[in-house]
């Protein structure tokens, strides 16, 4: 070990950075914690180890446990709450030169963590849709590995860090401030991030795209690139997200990388969570339970769910776990069967809704009733409004759970405006306090609730937009509404219930949009307002206007998942900036977006666009998801517009000159060109094992033919080889974006030569 490497991890560690002393014998001393510390550093067969307190330990022993403390942060792990009835699911894991293949997802997990890259640190995505699971999954690893670490089986810590209902300022204040509620004091950031390095610490970070990043915010993304950088090539960082949004572009890009420098090696692999199949479904109910009380016939159980859902083994209400544990709990609660729970619904979307409006009726019809007539307290109506008006704090105030003092406010203002008998009230404040949906949160004792799910909240939120929205609708001036949307950001499920909510008629929508569009033009200063209506407008327009045309202009900001799935007619959208928009799965028929940014889009495969045209849109790339296949990436102008005539999207200029796309011939070796050059979307570095395993049949023409005019070009660069045996490493000194740019002629001279190169191979 070099004597700067031993200086800097004790300085990570030490009170202060001078507070640390080496000298060449190996012999060290710091000041961590107020107390002096001597140790020597000895090498004992090849290994280094720490003479310390009159034993020899692994000098990696001597950063985890005794400076570096991590015993005790595992200790406070496994006291937070474990995930119950846990059912371990299927994912998909893509890494980059692999192909796709499936497995359990603490298999998976575990081997992302431990089978560290030699060459490259790695960002691993856990994606899925909202009540997929992704976080049962990551609390559940971090109590096992906890356990592991602590009994001496398991190398590293997992950390489990839940940015749901935080407001994200920066990665770093989250990551102190979830160590301030461990009661872990004396681990600073630099501490934190040599012990990853050291792969002794799993980072985890949970909900990263909410709101901050997914939506368009560049914060998230520009903490996770900073992050990555500081790891300088080693160290693994889990992200929970909706979807892989970031890769090697996002990174050289938001790292502030300038041109042609060398960065820290990065690989971006992606996780997918699979839906339940009827076997999860089935464990689940079978590990169930509230107290004494259990599923008494799974099997049978299940069965009758999936007859009141038309035995569809493929609705939500049974591949979603939040669903279908919510449906446990209900059947469990009040010792239900099946069909006196559920109302199947032909609306796929409708499960949240379904379960809520469940909960609440039995609530209404069981619960809050005078034990004297058996009248309800509240109406159905009256209980939906409390739960609304309590989301609604939660989202002015930008926080996931409200002190009891704080609803209970709530309750009294609207007990007082539906003049409820006083004699009433404290029974009532008694029933809000044990809420079904409102149940207690971590670190707050008895004194906290938040809602049972995420999307629970998002509903009630959307419960009390609803109003806003229909003011405007019957003719009203927006003002009210514009304040509401100005406050914070709400997410595309918020916007894709509250439409589900609304009588949508194609008067009443256009209505909407003019209104929207005054709002917005009178918005001088940058708010949520913009990226709030630009989430909104797909939504309330989906499956309208096929007989009739719609406008809507203004600068909004469409956010990345408002358009997937969804279905436009004859609508025009003016003015407007997209941000990670994708369009995947989509279904547009005589759409046009006119003087539009689109940045970056993405397709799918099975999206559909008839008579689609793109007037005046500036585009700076293009991804076509392709299923269990690599993304096909664009950035030349003359390939983007290539592809997008192929899917259905002309490219017109204002005065609605078509502008055709040159119809591309690649040679052999061009395809081959194009697809290295792909591999580099999700690494930085590849290594020879990686082209060989990738490329298969091609690998010999990549690696003698393709390689070295990558190299010649200032492209690739050598890297020290690490691993076992004789091999190579190559690692991208281009961005990504450039490189595929260069292709149509565009750009710095060494990328374009390198296309003309490849092109020139017969």
């Amino acid at each position: 070990m070099e004597l700067n490497d031993l200086r800097e991890d004790l300085a990570a560690f030490a009170d202060e950075e001078e507070d640390v002393a080496v000298d060449p014998d190996g012999n060290f001393m710091l000041v961590r914690g107020g107390r002096e510390i001597v140790a020597r550093l000895v090498d004992v067969d090849g290994n280094s180890m720490v003479d310390y307190e009159g034993g020899t330990i692994p000098y990696r022993k001597f950063l985890t446990h005794e400076l570096g403390r991590l015993d005790q942060l595992a200790e406070r792990l496994t006291r937070r709450e474990a995930v119950s009835a846990f059912v371990d699911s299927r994912v998909s894991i893509f890494r980059p030169a692999e192909d796709l293949r499936s497995g359990k997802a603490l298999e998976i997990l575990e081997e992302e963590c431990r089978q560290v890259p030699p060459f490259s640190a790695r960002v691993t995505f856990l994606t899925a849709d909202a009540g997929h699971g992704k976080t049962a999954v990551l609390r559940e690893h971090q109590a096992r590995q906890a356990r592991r670490f602590l009994d001496g089986t398991g190398s590293y810590v997992f950390w489990h860090v839940d940015l749901q209902g935080r407001q994200l300022l920066r990665l770093s204040e989250a990551l102190m401030g979830d160590l301030g509620d461990l009661r872990i004091s004396g681990l600073w950031m630099p501490a934190v991030l040599r012990l990853m390095r050291q792969k002794a610490l799993v980072l985890a970070i949970d909900g990263f795209d909410e709101l901050a990043a997914e939506q368009g915010g560049t914060d998230a993304l520009g903490s996770l690139a900073t992050l990555v950088s500081q790891l300088k090539g080693q160290g693994v960082v889990i992200a929970a997200a909706r979807r892989s949004f970031f890769d090697t572009d996002d990174y050289l890009r938001r790292a502030g990388v300038i041109e042609r420098a060398m960065t820290s090696p990065c690989q971006f692999d992606q996780m997918s969570l699979l839906p339940w199949d009827r076997a999860e479904g089935v464990a689940y109910l079978q590990r169930v339970s509230m107290g004494d009380n259990k599923i008494r016939d799974p099997e049978f159980t299940y069965a009758e769910i999936s007859a009141e859902l038309g035995d569809d083994d493929g609705h939500p209400m049974v591949t979603r776990p939040f669903l279908l544990t919510q449906v446990a709990r209900a059947l469990l609660i009040y010792d239900l069967d099946p069909a006196e729970f559920i109302r199947a619904s032909d609306d796929p979307l409708s499960g949240v809704a379904a379960v809520v409006h469940a909960f609440v009726t039995r609530e209404v019809q069981e619960k809050w009733v005078s034990s004297e007539t058996g009248e309800p307290y509240l109406s159905i109506e009256q209980h939906m409004q409390i739960l609304a008006d309590v989301a609604e704090e939660m989202y002015r105030s930008q926080r996931d759970r409200l002190e009891i003092d704080v609803i209970e406010t709530i309750a009294t203002l609207l007990l007082d405006q539906w003049g409820i008998d006083p004699s009433r009230r404290h029974q009532i404040l008694e029933m809000v306090r044990m809420h079904v949906l409102l149940v207690p949160t971590g670190g707050g004792g008895d004194r906290m609730r938040s809602f049972d799910h995420p999307e629970f909240r998002d509903y009630f939120i959307a419960y009390a937009l609803k109003s806003h929205l229909e003011v405007v609708m019957d003719g009203g001036n927006g003002s009210d509404l514009s304040r509401y949307l100005s406050v914070a950001q709400i997410s595309d499920s918020t916007a894709r219930y509250v439409c589900g909510m609304l009588e949508r008629t194609e008067d009443r929508v256009t209505t909407l949009l003019a209104t929207l569009e005054r709002v917005v033009a009178r918005e001088w200063k940058p708010t949520f307002l913009q990226v709030n209506v630009g989430t909104l407008i797909p939504f309330v327009c989906d499956g309208l206007f096929a007989g009739s045309t719609a406008e809507f202009s203004g600068r909004v900001i469409y956010s990345s998942l408002a358009f997937e799935r969804s279905r436009l007619h004859n609508l025009t959208l003016e003015g407007g900036s997209f941000v990670n928009a994708s369009l995947g799965h989509s279904d547009w028929t005589n759409v046009r977006l006119r003087k539009c940014a689109l940045g970056e889009i993405m397709l799918s495969a099975d999206s559909h666009f008839d008579g689609v045209v793109f007037e005046d849109c500036s585009i700076d790339g293009l991804r076509i998801s392709l299923d269990d296949e690599e993304d096909i990436r664009e950035y030349a102008p003359d390939r983007i517009a290539w592809r997008l005539e192929a899917a259905g999207i002309t490219r017109a200029e204002i005065d609605d000159e078509v502008m055709l796309p040159v119809q591309l011939i690649e040679s052999p070796m061009e395809k081959l060109a194009h697809r290295v050059v792909r591999l580099f979307s999700r690494t930085t570095v590849v290594s020879e094992n990686q082209l060989v395993h990738r490329f298969k049949a091609d690998h010999q023409a990549v690696i003698d033919t393709l390689v070295p005019l990558l190299e010649a070009h200032e492209i690739l660069q050598p890297r020290t080889w690490k691993g076992a045996g004789q091999s190579r490493v190559w690692a991208l000194t281009e961005r990504f974006d450039d490189l595929l740019q260069a292709q149509s002629g565009v750009g710095r001279a060494n990328l374009v030569e390198f296309w003309r190169a490849v092109r020139a191979i017969s």
